[in-house]
């Protein structure tokens, strides 16, 4: 079961599926609009070093 999967999985037997959401990639465009009012994140990666998601609210924040 591949990482985003195995995520969604546990959040719904966790009873969760009604506070998280999973948007999947989004355009550059969106991506403020979905981290401000966001107080945490979580990143499910398998390969990247670091990644971009870890940046972008930076960008939000501080411009």
């Amino acid at each position: 079961m591949g990482g985003a999967v195995a995520a969604k999985a546990r959040v719904a037997e966790a009873g969760l599926a009604e506070r998280i959401r999973f948007t999947g990639r989004l355009a550059i465009e969106k991506v403020a609009d979905q981290l401000i009012p966001v107080p945490s994140q979580f990143v499910v990666s398998d390969f990247e070093g670091l990644p971009l998601t870890l940046l972008e609210p930076c960008w939000v924040w501080f411009p």
